[in-house]
Order: structure tokens, then C-alpha cells, then sequence
């Protein structure tokens, strides 16, 4: 059933409305799309079942949990076998909030975002350490 069905407008004005706000109720939706709420539900399992839709997030504000800063480093690995390990010892650093894996003329790099407070040395040290155990081919941060 899901491989036919088409998108159309009416998709197009519910998706808008959820990303705004995920928690909205289908009932609210459907109101302002001038739909039933049950059509609106019908709607969003077809887009889940053809993979547009895939689960809500939650957005945080980082600054009201004492995050002022926001950092993305690049860092460029030597050697591709590195990931799986690198990525698993960056899980543990609890301020790396995402990491994203890039790959760039055969080799793999990661973006790593890192929210914190900027007087939390603690956190610059972890990720300085980390940084010289792991032996990267260069590391680029950025901060906001």
C-alpha cells in the first residue's frame, strides 16, 4: 500500500505544521489542514511506512542546562579502521552531543558537536587528551 501512494498537498501542510511542532495534537492538525483528525493520523502512518517520517526529537534549549558553548570539530582520522573505535570513545565524552561521519577523498573524518560551559576546563581537556591518544591526522575545532 505504501509503495503507490503519492504525497500530496495536504502531507505537504501536515508535515509543515509538525516539524514546527512535534507535539501538536493530530486533532489541532487537522483543524487547521481542514481535515479530520483520523485523516491526519492515516497520513503520517503511510509517510512512517514510506520512511518520510522517522520519529520525532526533542529540542533543547543547551543554555538553560548551563551549555553556553557550542563547538564542532572537525577531526580528520589516519586510518579509516580508527572509526568504530574513535566513535565509541567519544560516546563517552557526556558534552559531545552528535557526531557525524564524513568521508572526503577516501578518508573518514567525523563532526563532532560539543555543547558546554566555557569554564568547564574539564570538558576542553577531555577532548584535548582524547584528541592526542588517538593519534588523528588533524583535528579543526570551531566555536560559536
Amino acid at each position: 500500500m505504501a509503495k503507490n501512494y503519492e504525497i500530496d498537498n495536504i502531507d505537504l501542510k501536515i508535515l509543515n505544521i509538525l516539524m514546527e511542532d512535534a507535539k501538536i495534537p493530530y486533532t489541532e492538525v487537522a483543524k487547521k489542514v481542514f481535515v479530520s483528525g483520523g485523516t491526519v493520523h492515516v497520513r503520517m502512518k503511510k509517510l512512517e511506512e514510506m520512511g518520510v517520517v522517522n520519529g520525532t526529537t526533542l529540542k533543547m534549549n543547551y543554555s538553560r542546562l548551563g551549555f553556553d558553548v557550542t563547538c564542532f570539530m572537525g577531526i580528520y582520522l589516519q586510518k579509516s579502521s580508527l572509526y568504530d573505535r574513535v566513535v565509541a570513545e567519544l560516546k563517552d565524552i557526556q558534552e559531545i552531543v552528535k557526531i557525524h561521519a564524513i568521508i572526503r577523498n577516501a578518508r573518514e573524518s567525523l563532526q563532532v558537536g560539543i555543547y558546554s560551559d566555557l569554564t568547564n576546563c574539564e570538558m576542553w581537556g577531555k577532548v584535548d587528551s582524547f584528541s592526542k591518544r588517538m593519534y588523528f591526522g588533524k583535528s579543526k575545532p570551531m566555536v560559536e
